[in-house]
C-alpha cells in the first residue's frame, strides 16, 4: 500500500478488501507448463490461437478479464466448482435469459476502469458519462435474472443481482448534469447540460454577450474615426484598448485616452471597452466548471469506493459550491457499508 500511494502520489486506486485465498484453493501453474499450455498466448507471444482467444465469447471488457483471471487460476475445491457449473448451467438452459443478459452487456461501457481512472483524479466528462451508461442497465439486468427463468437463479447468481444495488439517484443526477456532446478533457470544458447549473448558464451567457458587445463596439469606433484597422484588444497590463496603426493616430479624438506608443501602432483605452470586458468571464469561467468537475469525480469514485451496491447518499455540498464544505462532512461506518454524514 505504501508503495502504490508513493507511486500514485498519494491518489490510491479503488482498491478492494483483501480476502483471504484458502492454500490449495487454486492450481498453482508453473511459468512454464502455463506458457506450453498456451492458455491465454501462445509460445509466439500472441493472443490469437490461445485457448484464451477460442472460448472468449465476453461482450465487455471486465468480462473478458474475468475470464482470463479465472483460466489463469483453475479453481481445485469441488464446491467452488460446482457452484460456477451450476451458474453455467443456468444460462445455458435459459436461452431467452442468456441473450437478455448478452444484450444488456452490450450497452454498459467499461465502468471499471472509468472508476479507476476517476479515483486517481486522471478520468475525463466521458468517464463519468460511462458510470451512468453502466449503472443504468443494473435494473434491466436485476430484473431479468430474478424473474427470466423458467426455474429460480442459483445462489451464486440470485447474489449476484443482489448486489447490482439500486442507483437510480446517481443515474438522473449525472444525466441531468452531463451535456450530450462531452470533451476528452475536463479542461476542455463544456461537459455541464445547460439548465442544470444556473450560475455556469449565467457566465456563459455573458461571455457571449460581452464578445458580441466588444465586436460591436469595434465596429462603430472603426466607422466613427474612419480607421478600417482599428482592433480592440487585451492584455495583462492596460487591459481592453483600442490599437491602431501608427500613422493613422491623428484621426482618434478627446475620447480615446493614449496609454502606449510602440513601433507600428498605438494603444488608446476609453470607458467603454472596459465596461464591456467586465462582462467577459474570460478569467473566471473555468471556475465553476472546475469547482463541478471536482465535486462530481470525488463524490463519484470516493462513493463507489464506499458502498458500490448501495444508494448514493446526498451530494455532499449545496447547489455546486465550491469549495465544496469537506469540513462539516466525515465518513461514517455502519457494517460493510460507509456513508457520508454531518459531523
Amino acid at each position: 500500500m505504501d508503495y502504490v500511494e508513493l507511486t500514485q502520489k498519494g491518489k490510491l486506486p479503488r482498491l478492494n478488501p483483501p480476502r483471504r485465498l484458502a492454500q490449495g484453493a487454486v492450481m498453482e501453474i508453473d511459468a512454464a507448463t502455463r506458457r506450453n499450455l498456451e492458455l491465454t498466448e501462445t509460445l509466439s507471444g500472441e493472443r490469437r490461437g490461445s485457448l484464451l482467444a477460442t472460448i472468449d465469447r465476453t461482450v465487455t471488457g471486465a468480462g473478458a478479464r474475468l475470464l482470463a483471471a479465472r483460466l489463469a487460476a483453475p479453481l481445485t475445491d469441488p464446491a467452488a466448482i460446482e457452484r460456477r457449473l451450476d451458474a453455467i448451467a443456468f444460462f445455458v438452459d435459459n436461452e431467452g435469459v442468456r441473450e437478455a443478459i448478452r444484450d444488456a452487456l452490450k450497452r454498459c461501457p467499461d465502468v471499471e476502469r472509468a472508476l479507476s481512472r476517476l479515483s486517481l483524479g486522471r478520468g475525463g466528462p466521458r468517464d463519468l458519462a460511462n458510470v451512468r451508461d453502466a449503472l443504468a442497465q443494473a435494473p434491466s439486468l436485476r430484473n431479468t435474472l430474478a424473474t427470466g427463468g423458467l426455474e429460480a437463479p442459483p445462489e451464486g447468481i440470485a447474489k449476484l443481482a443482489q448486489g447490482l444495488g439500486e442507483h437510480s439517484a446517481l443515474v438522473d443526477r449525472l444525466t441531468r448534469a452531463l451535456a450530450e456532446e462531452l470533451p476528452l478533457n475536463a479542461r476542455d470544458g463544456g461537459f455541464i447540460a445547460a439548465g442544470y447549473h444556473p450560475a455556469l448558464d449565467e457566465l456563459k451567457t455573458l461571455r457571449t454577450e460581452g464578445f458580441g458587445m466588444l465586436a460591436r463596439l469595434e465596429r462603430r469606433y472603426a466607422d466613427e474615426t474612419g480607421v478600417s484597422s482599428l482592433k480592440i484588444r487585451h492584455n495583462n497590463i492596460i487591459g481592453h484598448h483600442i490599437e491602431v496603426p501608427s500613422k493613422q493616430a491623428d484621426k482618434l479624438d478627446e475620447r480615446f485616452i493614449h496609454r502606449q506608443t510602440m513601433a507600428n501602432a498605438a494603444r488608446y483605452t476609453t470607458s467603454e471597452p472596459d465596461r464591456a470586458g467586465r462582462q467577459d468571464p474570460g478569467r473566471r469561467r473555468a471556475q465553476p466548471g472546475a469547482g463541478a468537475w471536482n465535486c462530481w469525480t470525488i463524490w463519484s469514485a470516493r462513493w463507489w469506493r464506499a458502498a458500490p451496491t448501495s444508494p448514493p447518499p446526498p451530494a455532499p455540498w449545496p447547489a455546486w459550491t465550491w469549495p465544496p464544505p469537506w469540513p462539516s462532512w466525515r465518513w461514517r461506518e455502519a457494517g460493510p457499508a460507509r456513508w457520508w454524514t454531518t459531523a
